[in-house]
């Protein structure tokens, strides 16, 4: 599989998630092997790390990736918990984890058993994957009367290392809004909430200084909690990982970069004015803002004396402001949605008699006619015989078009 271009890609099955039943428990078992694919010799990876390291030489894991699930997506990762396991590069690897099924997993519209993150450079080899219900076995020994031991047997320690969360005590600060960008190293990180717009953003800098290929990554703002950024770059570089919220700041661990690519800090300051407070309240609240509505704004109106005041106004029909102006102008008529008779309900009317493409028929004999019929209070206008409108009185300028 073509993992080149990226260590996020790799090898990826779909599971039918119907057979997932709340609180059962699964069991991944798997064989991997690790080669260089320019020697075909076995690679040696370190069981001791189970977190995506910057050196890259961490072990295979599994992970278990729901889409459109109830909440937020999946994405769990488990990394091999065989007691005393010892990478052998020159053979095959037993892999051994499992996983309870939780409401959120049974929801997911789609779930994938996905094995990637590990070293682009190395070839992953993957035999006899499963993914099987655990079922207990009955006990084999009858429980004791009493315990058999007195002494205190203590355990080796862990050759697992803790994860690196949350043991960062040193806190980022954002820089100030007026000396620019500020570079941040990767790893694990504990960013201090900012007051302001405070943005980390991923960039490329040249040897000049110059930064380039800019994709934001996270922010924080009114005091609030670092959050991901938009977008499909935030999404997949800091995927698994949510930000630890604490009293002193947010912590997150930052992957690795590719292409000379660095983190920066960078913040923000912005005033609004009172006038584009008002309009951004008002293009919120109501269909639309107009120059009249900022005009008559009265100066130290709050927002709440301005939504009391709506509530006390007379009721108005958005729909009846709706379709006395729906219908555009039409030069010409129309078949659609016109009514069968023009004296009918609802019937529409041009507010204009003739039109330009009148006088286009140049090939053709036309005949103007202003009829009076007595007893009428109006003068009725035809063209080639047609009604065109009725008016109360008219005058020609040139007498000669009278017959």
């Amino acid at each position: 599989y073509d993992r080149g271009s990226s260590e996020w890609r790799g090898i990826r099955q779909q599971l039918d998630n119907r057979c997932f039943v709340v609180g059962a428990e699964y069991k991944i078992s798997a064989k991997f092997r690790l080669l260089n694919p320019s020697t075909g010799e076995g690679e040696t990876c370190d069981t001791n790390v189970q977190y995506n390291s910057g050196e890259r030489t961490q072990c295979p894991s599994v992970v278990v990736y729901g889409w459109q699930c109830e909440g937020d997506d999946v994405y769990w990762r488990f990394w091999n918990q065989i007691p005393g396991f010892d990478w052998d590069k020159d053979s095959f690897n037993d892999f051994e984890n499992s996983f309870m099924v939780t409401d959120q997993l049974a929801s997911c519209k789609s779930v994938h058993v996905y094995v990637h993150q590990v070293n682009r450079n190395w070839d992953i080899v993957m035999d006899d994957m499963k993914i099987s219900a655990a079922g207990t076995d009955a006990p084999t020994y009858a429980p004791t009367l009493f315990p058999t031991e007195t002494g205190v047997i203590t355990t080796p320690k862990p050759t697992v290392p803790p994860t690196s969360m949350p043991t960062v005590a040193t806190v980022t600060d954002c820089p100030g809004d007026t000396t620019g960008p500020m570079e941040v190293a990767a790893g694990p990180i504990m960013l201090a909430k900012s007051n302001s717009l405070c943005i980390l953003t991923k960039a490329v800098v040249d040897a000049n200084g110059a930064m380039s290929s800019i994709a934001p990554v996270a922010r924080s703002y009114d005091g609030q909690a670092w959050e991901k950024s938009a977008g499909e770059f935030a999404t997949m570089l800091l995927y698994g990982q949510e930000f630890g919220d604490y009293t002193s700041g947010s912590q997150i661990t930052l992957p690795e970069l590719d292409g000379g690519s660095k983190y920066f800090l960078t913040s923000y300051s912005y005033s609004l004015s009172e006038e584009n407070t008002v309009a951004r309240m008002l293009e919120t609240a109501t269909f639309g803002t107009t120059l009249s509505d900022l005009e008559n704004w009265v100066q130290g109106t709050t927002f709440v004396d301005w939504v009391d005041d709506q509530i006390k106004k007379p009721i108005t029909s958005h729909r009846e402001f709706f379709r006395q102006r729906v219908n555009p102008r039409f030069a010409h008529s129309l078949p659609i949605g016109r009514s069968d008779h023009a004296c009918k309900g609802q019937s529409r009317w041009r507010k204009f008699t003739f039109a330009k493409t009148d006088g286009e028929l140049w090939w053709k004999e036309q005949w103007f006619e202003a009829k009076f019929i007595e007893g009428d209070d109006y003068i009725t206008i035809k063209l080639n015989g047609h009604v065109r409108t009725v008016v109360e009185s008219i005058a020609f300028k040139n007498p000669a078009y009278i017959l």
